[in-house]
């Protein structure tokens, strides 16, 4: 008996829906060409409640022909090509399907130079955004962006969004968005809790590494755990929640399923103002990521991360439309021990190079280095603007002293960052080498210190400071995580900042 086609067969494989390719940009209406004299299509939408349904009326200026047509476009990773299905419609059947319940919009739509630029009417009146659609994935990747879009790609200095972009429902997406730093990364939960050296030993965890777990030891762990505490984290995510508390537009890119442990990170990332564009997956036979982490009172972490689903992001999950729009870009190591992740990296790298960003990455362990030394090293050198890691796994990449190793490794990428976990941080770019100093301090919880010295520096890199000052930055910023419990500030790291005279 032939198997019963679902959507997410047709969603993932297409059979009877087509692939619709298409860029969209938003429209300075001052650098545009004249529309006044051109004919229009006037075109009247309905989303229909509660759907991915799409009712459409169009009117030519000209003829006042009519076309009229209900369309549904599937959710899926990479908006800029949707699966997407279309039905014509009698009169009648049209009347019927405008009676449902839906969220209307009105707009002309104009030709010019092979782009639809449509301007919008009602309460969208004042937005206009172009569209063009291409037959195949090399015809939309050789794009070039028009004079007259508005949004600017790739800047430091100067970032463009709508001030509310979920209340445009244009096609039934947002719309562009640009990203002063986006970042890719396991999608894991923390839960911490703390407790002594003997109970690591009697559950056999090695103190202060990351170990990568299975399913049945990530349940036996979280049962042992007592007074524990649930927060969003992962290595890089934990960074971007950083950068969003010192006021960057940030996005993360990560792999969650839809149960509850998702649905917490999807929320809780959206709460601190950070935009999560892939939706929690619906369907697969991977949980959604943990890791438990034990505190022992010399602030130590013990993290045993059970993956789950989180190391499964690949090229699927990186949407263009994301990367090819950041200033920076800043990729987790850890996510290297998968092919499709190593995939997901070069597609994402490549994207922010096109769209004129810097694209970095933290080397994030010395095994994960050791485990991947020849294809780290050609990413460094071949696609990476900067690379942030500590002592032993700089060592680990170049299998060499350290001083012999950050020389290399400032030949081969433009930037280079060392951390030494309490000494000085060194940071090199070219023939400029600077050291910072650190204040040693009793970590309440080493959690998170990497992560959050990552925001700091590239706070500043970001802002365009010295190496010095970004050094710096990234260390304020990695004394107030170790200060407490979590790998998240707490307080306003930019007042930190300020109070230590760095801004």
């Amino acid at each position: 008996m032939q198997n019963m086609r679902t959507i997410t067969e047709e969603t993932r494989d297409p059979k009877y829906s087509h692939i619709e390719r298409e860029r969209r940009w938003l429209v300075d209406p001052k650098l545009r060409p004249a529309l006044d004299v051109l004919p229009y299509t006037r075109i009247e939408d309905r989303y229909i409640s509660g759907t991915r349904l799409r009712l459409r009326r169009m009117t030519s200026s000209a003829s006042s022909e009519q076309s009229l047509k209900l369309t549904k476009k599937y959710k899926c990773p990479d908006p800029l090509a949707r699966p997407m299905v279309t039905a014509y419609l009698t009169q009648e059947e049209y009347k019927l399907f405008s009676n449902l319940e839906a969220l209307p919009l009105a707009k002309r739509r104009y030709q010019v130079d092979g782009f639809s630029i449509d301007i919008f009417e009602g309460e969208l009146t004042g937005l206009e955004l172009a569209e063009i659609e291409c037959s195949n994935d090399a015809e939309l990747r050789a794009l070039v962006d028009p004079a007259w879009a508005l949004y600017l790609r790739g800047t430091q200095t100067q970032m463009w969004r709508l001030s509310d972009p979920g209340s445009v429902p244009v096609r039934g997406e947002n719309s562009v968005t640009s990203y002063q730093v986006v970042g890719i990364g396991n999608a894991v939960v923390d839960v911490i809790a703390q407790c002594d050296d003997s109970f690591l030993a009697h559950m056999g965890i090695e103190k202060g590494i990351m170990q990568l777990i299975e399913r049945e030891r990530a349940e036996t762990l979280y049962a042992a755990m007592k007074e524990r505490t649930q927060a969003p984290g992962g290595s890089v995510g934990n960074t971007i929640a950083g950068l969003g508390n010192l006021g960057l537009q940030t996005a993360f890119i990560g792999r969650v399923r839809d149960d509850a442990l998702g649905r917490f990170y999807e929320a809780a990332l959206h709460g601190e103002g950070t935009d999560f564009p892939n939706v929690p997956v619906e369907e697969g036979e991977l949980p959604s990521s943990r890791s438990m982490i034990f505190v022992t009172p010399d602030g130590e972490r013990s993290m045993n991360t059970y993956l789950g689903i989180s190391a499964e992001v690949s090229t699927e999950d990186v949407s263009l439309d994301v990367v090819e729009n950041t200033a920076i870009l800043f990729l987790e190591g850890y996510l290297f021990d998968k092919d499709h992740g190593k995939a997901a990296f070069l597609k994402a790298a490549q994207g922010c190079h096109r769209g004129g960003g810097k694209a970095g990455i933290a080397l994030s362990d010395p095994f994960c280095v050791e485990r991947h030394r020849g294809d780290f090293r050609r990413l460094v050198a071949e696609q990476m603007d900067y690379v942030i890691g500590n002592e032993h796994e700089w060592q680990s990449l170049y299998q060499t002293d350290l001083d012999s190793a950050l020389k290399q490794a400032a030949l081969e990428c433009e930037l280079v960052v060392c951390t030494r976990s309490g000494s000085d941080v060194v940071v090199m770019r070219g023939d400029e080498r600077v050291e910072v100093p650190v204040k040693r301090v009793v970590p309440v919880d080493a959690t998170g210190a990497g992560d959050q010295f990552a925001a700091g520096f590239l706070y500043g890199y970001a802002m365009g400071q010295s190496l010095e000052t970004a050094g710096r930055m990234g260390c304020i910023a990695a004394a107030e995580v170790i200060g407490h419990y979590g790998a998240r500030p707490e307080v306003d790291v930019k007042k930190l900042f300020a109070e230590h005279g760095v801004i």
